[in-house]
């Protein structure tokens, strides 16, 4: 089904036009292999990621919650939800992640770092300590993904008005990104932005 879809769309201008066809494909799925097969599950699946970026977002969230299972069809629907309902699908995304990779695969700690920034700052301080340790210990502090745990907890620290605990994690994430990323990416001037920020709060925070 997927590269027939891409070939009709190549030849059609119209994404829209090709929503009918994931229609069809699902319900003829539903029809023949019955509303629990694995096929049906991926139609579905296939026709909600679709209508997510080329029709009703409505539809494909209701489709979505019946189908997503793996840890990146969750994260896909917790991106679509309101924010305030992302929670429960970052925590199932985790939960997959964890199952299918172990507990400190880096994955997963992309996962805790998805889950984190979706909460309270209070909440999200032990996951985002986990997920830096995960990083630390498998992929190292040079490591995009270490720059961006390190500026995403000194950011956490800051909104707790903790900044003394900040400024050195938002240092070390700096310096991590620029040696990994360059000086230039988006991700290594947020967290400069990031020191900066809590660099001024020190300034002005009473002794």
């Amino acid at each position: 089904m997927v590269w027939i879809s891409l070939l009709l769309s190549l030849a059609q201008p119209d994404p829209k036009a090709l929503i009918p066809l994931y229609r069809d494909n699902a319900t003829r799925c539903e029809r023949e292999l019955g509303p629990n097969h694995a096929e049906t599950r991926r139609a579905h699946l296939d026709l909600g990621l679709y209508l997510a970026k080329h029709g009703s977002r409505t539809e494909a969230i209701a489709l979505l919650r019946q189908a997503a299972e793996s840890a990146e069809e969750l994260a896909q629907l917790a991106e679509l939800v309101p924010e305030a309902e992302a929670e429960p699908y970052l925590r199932r995304a985790l939960a997959a992640e964890e199952q299918a990779r172990g507990p400190e695969h880096p994955k997963v700690a992309v996962r805790i770092n998805n889950l984190a920034l979706s909460l309270p700052a209070a909440r999200a301080e032990p996951l985002l300590r986990r997920a830096l340790a995960i990083n630390l210990k498998h992929l190292g502090e040079a490591h995009p993904e270490s720059g961006v745990t390190l500026n995403n907890l000194a950011d956490n620290l800051a909104t707790l008005r903790r900044y003394r605990e900040a400024a050195p994690l938002a240092q070390r994430a700096v310096a991590s990104l620029t040696q990994s990323l360059g000086p230039g990416n988006d991700r290594t001037q947020a967290a400069v932005a990031n020191l900066k920020g809590i660099q001024a709060a020190l300034k002005s925070a009473p002794r």
